[in-house]
């Protein structure tokens, strides 16, 4: 399978999970999308961030311009294990400072409900929760997929950045509806924590409940602009601007953003591959689904 084809197949189970109109039938339409990142070395982890977003709260719900009425269902968590901080955080009022052994009660997952796992070179993230606590967040049976937004542009043909801070700001900038990057920090950072943050060039990237955030945020917008990661079905530059300009894409977003019947269960889909011996949960009606891998390198933020 190309990687285009694999592209492909990723947006659209992202899509069917979301709810939006999909030709994929192999999605799970009652998932709980999380997000994690991590900040520190291998061996001297410092910062974990977690973002979750349920399905179940976005029903009948219109994503709005830049996703943004989808994101205020996105509920982050930063966790800090040493003294120090390099950024703060500017989506929660309250960051925990817990040690780092007392953290996998916050991973534990719940056992009725299934997982799609976001990261941005995730791969790097899962490891070092592995190496410092011994816990294989991928083998949990309820994750039914693994989504690498880092994966997924560097494998289209349209050449988006591969930064997390960069992509997140050309997706914001170049979503239909006007927004800037700092209108979605003033929309959801409490005032009290930054009064004095310069919204206009201080995003405070590299701080993990931050990046957590981020990288759920952009994998939404990708989910309303799957136009970004498919190859290009026109025939002409022309055709081109039309097809990235403002009117024409947010018409193209009001076709794509029709929700489809939550009623039916789907069946999930792996990106990853699934060690041996161990068995994702399958709803009623489910068939087998079928494993994909994504290999990434470690991408700068």
């Amino acid at each position: 399978m190309t990687k285009q084809r694999l592209n492909n197949k990723c947006i659209a189970f992202v899509r069917s999970s979301l709810g939006l109109k999909s030709k994929t039938n192999r999605a799970s339409k009652d998932a709980i999308f999380i997000a994690i990142d991590t900040e520190g070395a291998r061996d001297n982890l410092t910062e974990l961030g977690i973002s979750t977003f349920d399905t179940r709260d976005i029903k009948d719900m219109d994503p709005g311009p830049s996703a943004l009425e989808w994101s205020k269902q996105i509920k982050p968590r930063q966790f800090r294990f040493k003294a120090g901080q390099r950024q703060p955080f500017l989506f929660g009022a309250v960051e925990h400072r817990v040690p780092l052994t007392a953290i996998r009660p916050y991973l534990k997952l719940r056992s009725d409900r299934l997982y799609i796992l976001v990261g941005h070179a995730l791969n790097h993230d899962i490891d070092k929760i592995a190496h410092a606590l011994g816990y294989q967040l991928r083998n949990e049976p309820n994750v039914v997929a693994i989504v690498d937004t880092y994966a997924l542009v560097q494998q289209c043909s349209m050449k988006l950045p591969g930064r997390l801070s960069e992509l997140w700001r050309f997706l914001v900038s170049s979503s239909p509806g006007d927004v800037t990057p700092g209108d979605v920090i003033k929309l959801f950072s409490p005032k009290q924590l930054t009064a004095d943050l310069d919204y206009v060039s201080n995003h405070a990237f590299h701080n993990a409940g931050n990046d957590a955030f981020y990288n759920m945020h952009t994998l939404l917008m990708l989910a309303l602009r799957p136009e970004l990661l498919r190859e290009p079905q026109y025939g002409s530059s022309l055709a081109g601007v039309f097809l990235t300009a403002r009117s024409a894409a947010w018409q193209s977003v009001r076709r794509l953003t029709k929700f489809t019947s939550r009623d039916n269960p789907m069946v999930p889909e792996s990106f990853v591959r699934r060690p041996e011996g161990v068995s994702p949960i399958q709803p009623p009606q489910s068939a087998k689904s079928k494993e994909l891998t994504l290999r990434t390198k470690r991408p700068k933020t």
